[in-house]
C-alpha cells in the first residue's frame, strides 16, 4: 500500500513537470512568433519607405530634368530662371507627384 502511494506521488510529480514543461515550450513558441511577425511588419515598412523614397527620388529628377532641358531650350544653359507661369506649373506637377507616391507607398 506504502509502495502504491508512492508510486502514485511520483507518477503526479512526473506529469506536473511534464504539464508545466509544456506550457514552458508553448509559451516559448508563442513568444518566437511574435518576434518574427514583428520583424516581417518591420521589413515590409522599411521596404514600403524605400519604395517611397525612390518614388520621390525619381519625381525629383524628372522635375529637375524638365527644368534643364526648359532652360536649355529657351535660353541656351542647363540653369535658369524660368517664366513664372512654366516654374509653377513645373512645381505643381511635382507637387503632385510627390503626393502620389505618398498615396502609394504610405
Amino acid at each position: 500500500m506504502k509502495n502504491i502511494n508512492i508510486t502514485y506521488i511520483i507518477v503526479a510529480f512526473i506529469l506536473g513537470l511534464s504539464i508545466i514543461g509544456y506550457a514552458y515550450i508553448n509559451q516559448s513558441s508563442r513568444r518566437a512568433e511574435i518576434i518574427a511577425e514583428r520583424l516581417h511588419e518591420d521589413a515590409l515598412r522599411r521596404e514600403k519607405q524605400g519604395e517611397l523614397t525612390r518614388c520621390q527620388n525619381k519625381a525629383t529628377r524628372v522635375y529637375q530634368e524638365t527644368w534643364k532641358k526648359s532652360c536649355l531650350e529657351k535660353y541656351g544653359t542647363d540653369d535658369c530662371s524660368l517664366p513664372l507661369n512654366i516654374a509653377k506649373s513645373y512645381e505643381d506637377i511635382l507637387k503632385d507627384s510627390m503626393d502620389r507616391c505618398i498615396s502609394l507607398y504610405k
